[in-house]
This record gives C-alpha cells, structure tokens and sequence, in this order.
C-alpha cells in the first residue's frame, strides 16, 4: 500500500485549492503578446541599425575601390583604366556575355575583403563585369568617363593620367549606378552593338542624356547639350524627375578624383553649365571640355 502525500502550504487557508504549476491558457495569451509587441517595437531599430550599417560598407567599399584605382594607375605610369573595352563597333566587348570594363581591370587591385556592392543595390542593378574564363564579378558602382578619359574628334576613347584632372577635389570619379534602368533609374542611351541590339550591361559607367561619354554632342552643324546624367541609383527618376529619388542612402556616396568621400543628392544629376555654356563639375572636370565626340 502506497502513502498519498500532498504539499503543505502554512500559509494557505485549510481546504483552499492549490494553484497549479503550470500557465494558464490566459496567461500564455498574454505572455505571447507580450513577446509579439516587444518584437514590433524593436522592428524599427533593427532596420535603422541595418541600414546604417549598409551606409558604412557602401562606404567602405567606395574607398576601396578608388585605392584599387589608384594602385592601378601607379602600375601604368599614372594612367586611369578606361571605361571599357571597345568592340568593333564602338559598344562595350563582352566576354562570353559578361562586359569588359575598368572593373576588369582594377579588380586584380581590390581588396579581397571589400567588393564592387553596395548592400543597398538590387539585384537587378548589378553588372556583371567578365574576369576571363567564364568567371565575373558583381559591381553596382559606375565609373565617370569625364574624369578619366578623353573623346577624340574621330570618336577615339583615350585615358587621361592622373594628374591631368585641373581640380580633382570637385571632380567625381566613382559612385552609385544602377544597370540598364533598373527600378526606373534614369537611362535614355543604352549601349547598341553593330546590329542595334541593346548590350546587357551598362551601369558599370555614368553617362549623359545625349551621349554616353560627353555632355556635348556635335550633330553637323549644331552642338547637342545633355541636361541630365545617367544611370544613376536613383529609383523612379525613369522621366528625368530626379527631385522625387532618395538614392540609396538619402542620396548617392561618391567619390572624387582625389579620393575624398562624398553624398550627391537627387538635384546633382542635372548637368550644371557656366556661363558661357560649358559643363562645370563635378560630372565634367575643366580641362575635359574642349573634347566632343563627332
């Protein structure tokens, strides 16, 4: 025979019934949205954390990238890499589909911790840029030809040295692009080959509204003046109506010749022009004007 013992509580009356353990359905329900408001409440915070922390990579890998170009250039004689390769046509070369372009030929310079991404890009922004061998690597930032190269008369593409640039401080080199309009970016002037055919990949450089080297283009007679920039991570600016973007971080990160660090807003993308009618930087360094394509 097996003794039944109960608990004994002194403080509780005799003949009271004993509170359970375990939690009640009531108390669970409350327990549950407890844990559903406080999860709520710091979904906020998260999301500032995250998107501070895309800034300080986007930032990162923008220094990063500009000291891959720099050490480029110390490696040929002080020279910038060009935009891109020319095809026999005059568009971007692919290599087996993927563009070849200056990240091709910076990327051996890169910092194998850092990339081409910003966090912030979609997917549908991002250039895939030929390494050779089938191989490629993602970028989501865009070169400005203004600044490293020049547009002969005959249509040649030629870089500029380094130290060529007249006022590097106040002259854009890299910064945010977006490919072939994505999420209505602004891009009137995709690439064409020899067949007309629209080329896949074109955010891998800043371009202008009538042109994709130079803001001036000469037609016969008359001079054609771009009013806008292309290809800039600028959603929803497809019209050129750039006031209403925000960019990816309540503006663009950029970065000059000289290597300092930047944010351009949504009204930077319009093309600014001197007096006489000429463009002004930072899309155009001074000593660049005079080269128009024809």
């Amino acid at each position: 025979m097996w003794l039944h013992t109960e608990s004994y509580a002194p403080d509780e009356p005799e003949g009271a019934k004993q509170r359970s353990s375990l939690v009640t359905k009531k108390e669970f329900r409350l327990m549950l949205l407890g844990f559903v408001g406080i999860f709520i409440a710091l979904i906020p915070v998260y999301l500032n954390a995250r998107k501070n922390a895309y800034k300080e990579t986007c930032k990162q890998n923008l220094k990063s990238v500009a000291a891959a170009i720099d050490a480029y250039c110390n490696d040929q004689e002080g020279y910038y890499p060009l935009p891109y390769y020319l095809d026999s046509g005059g568009a971007p070369q692919l290599d087996q589909g993927d563009v070849k372009s200056w990240v091709t030929a910076v990327q051996p310079y890169m910092n194998t911790r850092k990339n081409f991404i910003c966090p912030e890009a979609h997917e549908s922004e991002l250039v895939r840029n030929a390494l050779g061998g089938g191989k490629f690597v993602l970028s989501s930032y865009g070169i400005v030809p203004g600044a490293i190269c020049q547009i002969t008369d005959s249509g040649r593409m030629i870089t500029m040295r380094k130290d060529e640039i007249a006022d590097p401080n106040n002259v854009l080199l890299l910064t945010e692009t977006s490919n072939r309009g994505a999420r209505e970016s602004f891009d009137p002037l995709p690439f064409e080959d020899e067949q007309a055919k629209t080329q896949p990949w074109d955010g891998f450089i800043v371009g202008f509204e009538m042109d994709n080297h130079a803001p001036d283009v000469q037609d016969s007679k008359d001079v054609i003046k771009s009013n806008y920039v292309t290809r800039l991570a600028f959603p929803g600016t497809d019209k050129g109506s750039f006031e209403k973007s925000d960019g990816r971080h309540e503006g663009n990160f950029a970065i000059s010749s000289s290597g300092s660090l930047s944010k351009i807003k949504a009204d930077q993308a319009y093309v600014r022009r001197n007096r006489d009618g000429q463009p002004v930087a930072p899309w155009w360094p001074t000593n660049n004007r005079s080269f128009v394509r024809k």
